[in-house]
């Protein structure tokens, strides 16, 4: 029999080109996989931005709804709103608990207020006694009732600020100011009188029916961007009685929401796009009891 020629077998293995397409299709989905990656942590990130936003609104809101609610509103007591370029202020005397470093003689009224200090919101709680004693502190120690010379004009010492100095002022360093809202740098108040007009002014605490509180916030790490804090706040104008009473009204939160929806929002704050769009505005209505 003749002799059987040795079997060929044909070459195993890739080609380059297909070596080349596979390494090709594997870069595209991993960019793929890395940009979606990229885009769920946005989103989780921006939306928990958001609820801490939300969160910190409604804490803030539900201590000034509380504060608002007990607050003395006799028109021989003071109060101070301090309605001004930029943030506003408020100081008044409300039956709160408050900060007290004394050991006894501590009354149920406490001196409270609200400023904005370094792109945070701080409240004051500070505890009066009965008897007016000085608490580790030169101002009264107690509620001050206004006192009055020459008919109308008040006693400058039966104020608040002039009761309280070192205290009810904006640049105050009193201890017992504290934090509540490391987010929020902007504040703004308006007033509705029992009229039913939306003012910035008012005459007696007593005409007014509601306390109108605007807040802006923008979380930590964006605000780390801001060159300078100035530039942030006054983006976000003061709102005035002409736009309060155009129909319909003009209230912060309308007014600062145009400014945030703005094209050039981002440009006039300073900051990066991306961090101006987490600015968020919230506005409440507190109605003061009889």
């Amino acid at each position: 029999m003749p002799a059987q020629s040795p079997r060929k077998h044909a070459a195993s293995g890739f080609t380059l080109i297909e070596i080349l397409v596979a390494i090709a299709v594997t870069a595209l989905l991993v960019v793929m996989a890395a940009q979606l990656t990229s885009s769920t942590t946005s989103t989780t990130t921006n939306s928990r931005k958001h609820l801490d936003a939300n969160s910190q609104a409604r804490q803030i809101f539900d201590r000034m709804e509380h504060d608002f609610s007990r607050m003395l509103k006799r028109n021989d007591v003071d109060c101070v709103f301090n309605i001004q370029a930029g943030n506003d202020s408020c100081y008044f005397y409300s039956e709160v608990p408050g900060y007290f470093t004394g050991t006894s003689n501590q009354s149920p009224i406490s001196l409270v207020g609200y400023r904005v200090n370094s792109l945070k919101l701080e409240r004051l709680g500070k505890a009066l006694t009965w008897d007016g004693e000085a608490v580790g502190t030169s101002a009264p120690g107690s509620v001050v009732f206004l006192t009055y010379s020459s008919g109308t004009t008040v006693n400058s010492a039966s104020t608040l600020k002039g009761g309280w100095p070192d205290t009810v002022n904006d640049d105050s360093t009193d201890a017992d100011f504290h934090v509540i809202g490391d987010q929020v740098y902007r504040m703004e108040f308006a007033f509705l009188l029992k009229s039913g007009t939306l003012t910035t002014q008012f005459s007696k605490l007593s005409n007014v029916s509601a306390i109108v509180v605007g807040i802006a916030i923008l979380d930590s790490s964006s605000q780390k961007m801001v060159p300078t804090s100035n530039t942030l706040v006054s983006v976000l104008e003061d709102v005035s009685d002409a736009n309060l009473t155009s129909s319909p009204p003009k209230t912060m939160a309308s007014v600062w929401q145009s400014a945030v929806s703005s094209k050039d929002f981002a440009q006039k704050c300073g900051i990066p796009v991306a961090a101006a769009s987490q600015v968020r505005i919230y506005q409440r209505y507190f109605y003061l009891k009889k």
